[in-house]
């Protein structure tokens, strides 16, 4: 069984989901687990844009300390930044949900945990 993942599909700029890759690989219990994810190439173009940051989740723990990591990194923001969420379990049940400086940390996860839970 492979451990539950979780993608973070970030508002913004390659820039911004750099920023967010670097925060988040900071957390002790994150790092080697953070991801930079690149849309496909396509024929005729440079390269893919980057299209998400995945993180590796290995127990409800790691989820804990990404979301309030996540609402940390958006309480730092100059501007409005909005995280698009959405976690993935291995039996492949997806919870999706947004996130930006006004929504609570403690919302978001306690909505994740029961959503994994039931």
């Amino acid at each position: 069984m492979s451990d539950p993942t979780l993608t973070a599909a970030i508002s913004g700029d390659d820039d911004e989901l750099r920023t967010l890759a670097r925060w988040l690989r900071d957390e002790d219990d994150l790092r080697g687990h953070v991801h930079l994810v690149n849309h496909p190439i396509h024929p005729g173009h440079m390269g893919g844009a980057l299209d998400a940051v995945a993180v590796a989740l290995s127990s409800g723990g790691t989820l804990t300390v990404l979301v309030k990591s996540l609402f940390t990194y958006l309480s730092t923001r100059r501007k409005e930044v909005v995280l698009k969420l959405r976690l993935k379990d291995a039996q492949g049940r997806e919870f999706e949900a947004e996130a930006t400086s006004t929504t609570t940390a403690t919302t978001l996860l306690t909505q994740a945990e029961k959503f994994f839970a039931d």
